[in-house]
């Protein structure tokens, strides 16, 4: 619930940090995943392990990204997580936030180093999906960062197609 006294009296009784859900979901992917970042550096503290992927593939990262919570996606790949990092069908961070409209999650994403041309599993970029729903914003930062504006996807289409 985003309670950070809460979760730090837990750990301070030993909650286990990464305990997992049957879907693979730890406290941190949920704390990310609601932007939380208060108990997201708690959980980072106590060692919460950043990588962790539930299920679908997808990580702490991932979630944070597709939800545009930029302060947390901060926090974190200031604790090394994967930025490239692919989930189910070869979906990125950087995929998510370019298809959502985060312009600033890509920033944070951007200079961590993400792979602006990274290809999903239909080779669509992260500027297919910033074009195919009009988020000029992401398209700026996608260009600045050298994305390949004639990169086709498996059907040929270009981000200019979209």
């Amino acid at each position: 619930n985003g309670h950070a006294d809460v979760v730090a009296r837990l750990l301070a009784a030993n909650a286990a940090v990464n305990a997992a859900t049957s879907d693979g979901v730890t406290p941190l992917y949920i704390a990310a995943q609601n932007g939380h970042s208060e108990a997201v550096g708690k959980l980072l503290a106590s060692n919460a392990a950043v990588n962790a992927a539930a299920k679908d593939g997808t990580s702490p990262l991932f979630t944070a990204a597709a939800k545009g919570h930029a302060d947390v996606v901060g926090n974190l790949l200031a604790a090394n997580a994967a930025v490239n990092a692919a989930a189910e069908d070869d979906f990125t961070p950087l995929h998510l936030a370019s298809q959502e409209g985060h312009a600033g999650v890509a920033a944070e994403l951007l200079a961590a180093n993400a792979a602006v041309n990274a290809a999903t599993a239909r080779g669509a970029t992260p500027l297919h999906l910033a074009a195919q729903n009009g988020h000029m914003d992401v398209i700026a930062k996608l260009l600045a960062a050298n994305a390949a504006v004639n990169a086709a996807d498996a059907r040929g289409g270009t981000p200019l197609h979209s």
